[in-house]
């Protein structure tokens, strides 16, 4: 989270078992809410990897809209992100 609180970054890993349950579905709705009714927070970013299918299925299902790929290093090694998503942009 911003140290202003105006935005928030949300990951979701689940073990391969916990997955195809709307388990990932159900706690990002839940969280999302949170955020915005107890932080008022403005803005929350969710970035995966962009050959993650079933992450990005799971998206698809959100309010979340795509809003820009990025090529990124992390500790030196190249990583292809599927890019922020922004919740408050759709109602």
């Amino acid at each position: 989270m911003a140290e202003d609180e105006s935005e928030a970054e949300l990951g979701i890993t689940l073990a391969v078992n916990a997955q195809g349950q709307s388990i990932g579905f159900e706690a990002i709705e839940m969280v999302c809410a949170w955020l915005i009714a107890q932080i008022n927070i403005a803005r929350i970013v969710v970035i995966t990897h962009a050959d993650n299918k079933r992450a990005l299925a799971l998206l698809e299902r959100t309010p979340f809209q795509h809003t820009h790929d990025t090529n990124d290093v992390i500790d030196g090694t190249p990583r292809r992100s599927g890019g922020s998503s922004d919740v408050a942009a759709k109602p």
